[in-house]
């Protein structure tokens, strides 16, 4: 019964000893015709092939390693440096390597190469044989009892080389897992920066209204007051976050991996792959043991442990516990948490204020909320209600 997997068998040689490895390659047919390996040398590749690029797959894909030694072969460069080398550096490691003693030569000058056991028996050259087919034969018989050596090799260097690339998908995977962290939390920022600006709006308006009544119908100069008011901005030098004073003063030195604004008094900030929240002095006010940390909201925070999100007060004391499988700020007293891919509303004592029975939901703005129910979009009070947007 033919095996389905050959050992792939490189053979190294020089042209000038090629009548050898022809000879050669007649008593190894038996073993291709069991399918138990599969030989190339580089007098099989056609006309247009890049040839080193060739030898240097063939060679790494390899499972056995036949170097035909002479004084010809050691003497070329790209024998000893390109083929012989590279094979010995991954013997017994990723390959076998077996070398075949062709001509009286000085191989066992070679240290690495003499501390393999060599072909034909006892490492005696091929020409030094009364009968030279059954120095091949000899040759044929030492190549296949190393075929299971060469099979546990190539068993043990696939599942190194399996091992590395689901390495290298945890890698990625768990890089996306955090730059999605990242976005959905500047997203959030973002829209808490937004209502926060419309909130400052409507007050400088109001408060502009109340002292000049007549001379005050449209203010279109009302500059930014909510980042105005931040005392202290988030700068990023060399990769790296900390926070400057109006003046330009680095207040907090960049020493942080990620770091939003600061938020009633307190700044989320990312070290060590963990998050935590520090005060406008630089004082950390609660530790990092975070997965990620959104800026403070009415008082609360939400935070992320474990894949689950819960909130936290500014003592980092839990206040709502790590039960959500997403959740975002608290917008006008209630905050869009998401359970079992479903989004409803909780007010800050934990309590369910509006089912979990929609899609996608926005937050509370102006006492309506947009969500999203069997593909169609409509507008929530916080009675749960849906109603027309004036």
């Amino acid at each position: 019964m033919k095996q389905q997997n050959p050992l792939h068998t490189f053979i190294a040689y020089s042209r000038n000893d090629e009548a050898y490895l022809q000879k050669l390659k007649k008593h190894l047919k038996p073993f291709v015709r069991k399918n138990e390996i599969k030989v190339w040398y580089d007098g099989e590749m056609i006309a247009g092939t890049y040839w080193n690029e060739a030898i240097t797959e063939k060679l790494e894909n390899a499972d056995i390693v036949l170097l035909l030694v002479s004084t010809d072969s050691l003497y070329s460069d790209y024998f000893y440096e390109k083929e012989m080398q590279q094979a010995l550096a991954r013997h017994q490691k990723d390959l076998l390597v077996i070398p075949i003693i062709l001509k009286p030569c000085l191989w066992e000058e070679e240290i690495e190469l003499s501390n393999i056991q060599a072909l034909p028996k006892d490492g005696t050259a091929i020409t030094k044989w009364l009968d030279k087919d059954e120095a091949y034969v000899n040759i044929a018989k030492g190549i296949k009892a190393s075929f299971p050596r060469a099979r546990n090799l190539r068993a043990e260097r696939r599942k190194r080389q399996e091992k590395k690339r689901n390495d290298k998908i945890l890698i990625l995977e768990r890089k996306l897992k955090e730059k999605e962290e990242e976005l959905k939390m500047v997203l959030e920022e973002n829209e808490r920066l937004k209502k926060l600006l419309e909130k400052e709006k409507w007050k400088n308006a109001r408060l502009s209204f109340a002292q000049n009544p007549e001379g005050v119908k449209e203010n279109k100069n009302i500059k930014h007051i909510a980042r105005n008011n931040i005392v202290l901005r988030k700068i990023k030098r060399n990769n790296k976050y900390g926070f400057q004073n109006k003046q330009g003063k680095i207040i907090i030195n960049t020493i942080y991996n990620n770091a939003f604004d600061f938020s009633e008094g307190l700044a989320s900030v990312k070290k060590n792959n963990k998050w935590g929240f520090i005060d406008k002095k630089g004082n950390i006010v609660i530790d990092f043991i975070y997965d990620s940390a959104y800026s403070f909201s009415e008082g609360l925070a939400k935070v992320q442990h474990k894949s689950k999100s819960g909130f936290i007060d500014q003592k980092g004391n839990i206040v709502i516990d790590f039960i959500y499988n997403n959740a975002y700020s608290f917008s006008e007293g209630l905050a869009k948490v998401q359970k079992d891919k479903k989004w409803g509303f909780i007010n800050k004592e934990g309590y369910i204020i509006i089912d979990f029975v929609y899609d996608n939901i926005s937050s509370f703005s102006k006492g309506l909320a947009e969500v999203q129910k069997n593909k169609k979009w409509f507008h929530i009070n916080k009675k749960g209600e849906r109603v027309e947007k004036m």
